[in-house]
């Protein structure tokens, strides 16, 4: 007589997908980072938006100044357009040699490999931005030579 036993299913971490044959399926970070990264670089669109605005009150154009607020507008909407792409080509993962695995980058893609083996440390920041969401940023060290770091933010 045989035993029977339950059909076990695999656990959500092991799975393949597509490029990636690996132990973990690819993620993204947090969907809030394009917003958080978008708001850091903000103060230097306004930077110049200011100068811009500044130097059109001083000519008393009417027109150059709905375009300057348009200019500035439409720049804040290129930070965050930009910050999204970045935030969605960018995925991470750990491979079956249980080596941590991110590819990332808009127009050059690039993989980088670490391997946990030759693990120096991992250091979490919250700069006050991220902090106040709940978010943190994830500093991977391995020993090796050169580019040996890998950043996951938020």
């Amino acid at each position: 007589m045989s035993e029977s036993h339950p059909p076990v299913a695999p656990g959500p971490s092991i799975v393949g997908s597509g490029d990636h044959h690996g132990a973990t399926a690819p993620r993204h970070t947090n969907p809030i980072t394009p917003w958080v990264q978008a708001v850091q670089l903000s103060p230097v669109a306004l930077l110049i938006a200011f100068m811009m605005l500044r130097n059109v009150m001083s000519s008393e154009n009417g027109p150059i100044l709905l375009l300057s607020i348009a200019g500035a507008i439409l720049l804040l909407v290129l930070i965050a357009g930009v910050q999204f792409l970045t935030w969605q080509r960018l995925t991470f993962w750990f491979d079956d040699d249980g080596d941590f695995r991110m590819d990332s980058g808009i127009l050059t893609r690039r993989e980088r490999r670490l391997q946990l083996s030759r693990l120096q440390g991992v250091d979490v920041a919250q700069p006050l931005l991220a902090r106040v969401v709940g978010l943190a940023s994830l500093n991977i060290e391995v020993a090796g030579s050169g580019d040996s770091r890998v950043t996951v933010s938020y």
